[in-house]
């Protein structure tokens, strides 16, 4: 075997220990070694694809020139969080010609506890108190080491407290202990073959992935003369201790279902692709985006990658009222289809939007930021800035009857205060109960009509002219 892929697990501890070589592997990709020599022909090609609920699908594929016959590889660099039952090693050619027989994922990760621990019956070798002891190890415990020393007086035990020991030599290591989580696979390849395409898959905790937006909303806010500059990035985190380089990277919009066991999970199978793009793409019941390029995600980062640059957007401004929740705050709304050409066109995923305002300077000034529900494309976004500081409301309930033992009647009083310098069309949110009925309905004494949400939310558009307030009444029957 070539000593350039020989895989020899190390950390900071084996590297003290005498006979113990370290050879540094690629950490994200498959570190292998085999019974018969096994040669790594070309470098790794990674694929992620990585859920916004922390779980990510790992694919590696080496291609090997194997030999015929009975063969072991031990693939390092493995996810610490993985779930062992969906780790799966197969030829992606001639499958017929390669059959594995059996997998064993060890986590039994080497500390000096875990060493101290196996290595009862052994001897071991260490400086106390400027001496150098050797001896047979008894046993270890979390504070002293028994050991059956011999000198010139023969045989004794002696008991050592582990804090005032220096350096450590083993003559071997516990065969069960590893440096980093490794699987370790056993296969017949059937015939000889120089160039053999092999893939490791799994699924994993610690990835993840979110959405973030960012508007500029230029324009005269008093003429409701807006324009808005939509930008947006994905944020892939790993929280792995290992790296994943010049990986392709797709990112999967939308709940998969998981088991009652947290570390499984039911999905479709990945189809193949194409050049990948930021545009999103059907992927069964979600969304997929496959993102351009290839990318260095390592260990334990957050690597930023936009997929929306200045689309420009011409928005509405909303007020809004909802005094039943929100006291006496009228808040203040941006909305815009979703749709070209007056908006993005695109699914959007879930995340934060925050937006700024753009002065006559170019300066941009935080406004509010507010929590993007994922919008298909075609459906209106609806953005919450912050509360108007010149708009107040004032909800009462002025009256209430019992019609009939089921049935009772509400009158609602709601007064809109407007200390603008311009005319404003504020809209009323109420939430009805049970079974309900509007009997009727009066802005300062004129009829106004409501628009039904859903099954349990009307609302009102309600003009009120500059300092003035306006006051709307309405009539309601319940029944339950």
């Amino acid at each position: 075997m070539k000593n350039s892929f020989l895989l020899v697990l190390a950390t900071g501890i084996l590297l003290a220990v005498s006979g113990i070589i370290a050879q540094e592997t690629q950490p994200g990709s498959l570190g292998i070694q085999t019974s018969s020599a096994v040669e790594m022909i070309s470098a790794s090609t990674l694929s992620l694809t990585i859920y916004n609920r922390d779980l990510g699908q790992v694919r590696d594929v080496r291609r090997l020139s194997l030999t015929e016959g009975i063969q072991r590889l031990i693939l390092s660099a493995i996810s610490p969080k993985i779930d062992p039952s969906t780790i799966q090693v197969r030829a992606l050619e001639n499958p017929d010609m390669f059959q594995v027989q059996r997998l064993e994922y060890r986590d039994d990760l080497v500390d000096l506890d875990r060493i101290w621990e196996g290595m009862g019956g052994s001897r071991v070798q260490f400086v106390y108190d400027d001496s150098l002891i050797s001896g047979i190890l008894l046993r270890a415990s979390k504070d002293h080491l028994i050991l059956r020393v011999q000198d010139v007086s023969g045989a004794q035990i002696q008991i050592f407290p582990r804090d005032d020991i220096k350096r450590i030599d083993f003559d071997e290591l516990p065969s069960d202990l590893v440096a980093e989580p490794t699987l370790i696979a056993w296969f017949n390849n059937r015939r000889a073959d120089p160039d053999h395409p092999v893939e490791l898959s799994y699924l994993t905790e610690g990835l993840s992935w979110e959405a973030s937006y960012e508007a500029h909303l230029a324009g005269d806010p008093q003429l409701e003369d807006l324009e808005l500059l939509l930008n947006g990035h994905f944020a892939l985190k790993n929280d792995l201790p290992i790296n994943f380089p010049i990986a392709r990277i797709h990112l999967v919009a939308g709940d998969v279902h998981r088991s009652d066991d947290p570390r499984r999970i039911e999905i479709d199978a990945l189809e193949e692709m194409e050049a990948p793009q930021q545009t999103p793409r059907g992927f069964f019941e979600y969304h997929r985006y496959p993102l351009d390029g290839q990318i260095d995600l390592g260990s334990h980062s957050t690597v930023l990658v936009p997929f929306l640059e200045d689309r420009r957007i011409q928005p509405k401004k909303l007020y809004v009222f909802e005094g039943q929740t929100r006291g006496t705050r009228v808040k203040t709304v941006i909305a815009f289809q979703n749709r070209k050409p007056t908006g993005p066109g695109i699914p959007l995923p879930m995340g934060m939007i925050r937006i700024f305002s753009v002065d006559e300077a170019g300066q941009l000034h935080f406004l509010g930021e507010d929590k993007l529900n994922a919008v298909p494309a075609g459906d209106e976004v609806r953005i919450t800035v912050g509360d108007a500081f010149d708009l107040k409301g004032k909800r009462e309930r002025v009256l209430h009857q019992r019609l009939a033992r089921n049935r009772t009647k509400d009158r609602v009083q709601i007064t809109l205060i407007n200390s603008k310098n311009h005319e404003v069309v504020i809209a009323i949110n109420e939430r009805m109960y049970g079974v309900w009925e509007v009997i009727s309905s009066q802005v300062d004494e004129q009829d106004i009509s409501y628009q039904i949400e859903d099954s349990g939310r009307i609302s009102f558009n309600v003009p009120v002219a500059a300092g003035k307030q306006a006051v709307l009444i309405y009539d309601v029957e319940y029944g339950y």
